[in-house]
C-alpha cells in the first residue's frame, strides 16, 4: 500500500508541474494514460 501512496503523491505533483506550465491537453492526457498503465502493471505484479 506504501507503494501506491508514493504513486499518488508523484502523481499530484506531476499535476501540479502541469498545470503551471500550461502544457497542452494532449500531453497530459498522454502522461495520464502512461501513469494508468504503470498503475496497472505494479498491481498486476503484487497480485501475482
Amino acid at each position: 500500500m506504501a507503494t501506491f501512496r508514493t504513486i499518488n503523491l508523484f502523481l499530484a505533483k506531476l499535476v501540479i508541474l502541469l498545470m503551471r506550465k500550461k502544457l497542452s491537453l494532449v500531453m497530459v492526457m498522454v502522461m495520464v494514460m502512461v501513469m494508468v498503465m504503470v498503475i496497472f502493471l505494479i498491481a498486476a505484479m503484487m497480485t501475482s
